[in-house]
């Protein structure tokens, strides 16, 4: 789910998950944070 909207803002993708996902408002923002670090890590050489 995050690949596809991960060039959005992060409020939207944050709803995305609590809609989508079923998520609280801390895990969405916390799925969120863990998802775009190892999406960072995965982009380094």
């Amino acid at each position: 789910m995050f690949e596809i909207i991960k060039d959005e803002p992060k409020e939207v993708i944050v709803a995305a998950f609590v809609v989508g996902a079923t998520l609280t408002e801390k895990g969405a923002l916390t799925y969120w944070y863990n998802c775009k670090r190892k999406a960072s890590k995965a982009a380094k050489p």
